[in-house]
């Protein structure tokens, strides 16, 4: 049976992809499964590529705001299939530094990480994620890919026993006029066994994308932290041949 979300999980067990949006053949959730389309959220996001994946640090809803929610959350097991457990850690309204205006001065973005570690007390591992962040930035083609900006239109609903999301997400490229558009795919199960939820995706998910021959089956299934990594050393590696 299908629901609305209230109360999504702040902790558990989910599995995710991320695919390329194409042309009138993006593989759709709520049409593979005849769901009642929810109301779409609109809001963009603004995440920091820590160099461990298993960290995801992030301004909340930051566009066109003068403060936005700053979010860690910390994965702390990924199983062979692809399901992770992350636990989202903080959550707290800050003073959001652009006001959504993209800067890209190297000054503003170490005052920005600056801001951003005072509020990371009692996580001094993710401190030292950020400080080795702005240590890897010494011009500001370095400082590019270090913060992603995804606007992001998510739908998202309970069904049977889980929550189904499905988000198209664009991604500006930095400096420029050009995007690059995905869609993300999530299955979240909660703190329990993750079992049913494996079970779930394998019968219900994959195996109606199977049908479809859906591009996506048999991807690296991971969170955002990992994919924004390596679209941002992919991105890196790309300009400087």
């Amino acid at each position: 049976y299908q629901r609305r979300v209230r109360d999504p999980f702040m902790r558990g067990w989910e599995w995710r992809v991320f695919y390329a949006v194409e042309a009138n053949s993006t593989w759709d959730l709520f049409t593979a499964l005849k769901l009642q389309r929810p109301i779409v959220e609109k809001r963009t996001d603004v995440y920091f590529t820590l160099p461990r994946p298993e960290f995801g640090l992030k301004w909340r809803n930051a566009k066109g705001k003068k403060t936005a929610l700053l979010e860690l959350k910390v994965r702390s097991s990924r199983d062979e299939f692809g399901l992770e457990y992350w636990n989202k850690v903080l959550a707290k309204n800050v003073d959001f530094w652009t006001s959504g205006k993209e800067q890209e001065e190297i000054a503003e973005f170490r005052s920005e990480a600056k801001e951003v570690s005072r509020h990371l007390g009692l996580f001094p591992e993710v401190v030292a994620e950020v400080e080795k962040l702005v240590q890897s930035v010494n011009t500001k083609e370095e400082l590019l890919w270090k913060r992603i900006s995804c606007d992001k239109e998510r739908l998202q609903v309970g069904f049977n026993g889980f929550i189904l999301e499905q988000t198209d997400i664009t991604i500006r490229l930095p400096g420029s006029q050009d995007s690059l558009s995905f869609r993300s795919l999530c299955v979240e199960g909660g703190p329990g066994d993750p079992h049913s939820l494996k079970s779930f995706v394998q019968n219900t998910i994959l195996s109606k994308a199977e049908e479809s021959k859906a591009k996506f089956v048999g991807s690296e299934y991971h969170g955002y932290p990992a994919f924004l990594v390596n679209l941002a050393t992919q991105q890196s590696q790309t300009k400087s041949e």
